[in-house]
């Protein structure tokens, strides 16, 4: 319940004419209490008490995110190694089947075509290499900045 006292005071002039008048002191306390505020303190309580359930269901949701993110983040790396590992190898392999196809061409039983096609293979996987190593370094950047330290 809210309470409030009140004083105030005042000099007036008065009379009953003009010629008349004379000073007057006027004074005056006031108590002012409300018996009934319809629920006003157990609603600011529950209120209160509202804000601070909010406050910690936000709390929460921002823990979740965070791990999530942390952990998508991981997940971008181990897939984004096992890629550029799997490119390595296939860069290997573009390497052989170029160097084979050059020993074939220069005794006379490769074509130009299978040579051709090698350089391709060989620079397609070069460049999927690239790519993937790119995408490590994108996934590693993530997971730095989901654990906050860009």
């Amino acid at each position: 319940m809210k309470s409030r006292v009140g004083v105030n005071a005042g000099f007036i002039q008065s009379g009953q004419s003009l010629d008349q008048l004379g000073w007057r002191l006027g004074a005056g306390v006031s108590l002012t209490w409300n018996i009934f505020e319809g629920g006003l303190t157990r609603a600011q309580v529950s209120e209160a008490e509202a804000n601070v359930i909010a406050a910690v269901a936000q709390l929460d949701l921002q823990r979740q995110q965070i791990r999530s993110d942390v952990d998508g983040a991981r997940l971008a790396v181990r897939a984004a190694k096992e890629s550029l590992s799997a490119t390595q190898e296939a860069l290997t392999n573009a390497r052989e089947r170029l160097r084979l196809a050059e020993e074939r061409y220069a005794v006379g039983v490769g074509s130009a075509i299978e040579l051709g096609d090698a350089q391709i293979a060989l620079a397609q996987a070069a460049a999927q290499a690239v790519q993937a190593d790119d995408k490590l370094s994108t996934a590693r950047a993530q997971l730095l900045r989901a654990l906050g330290r860009q």
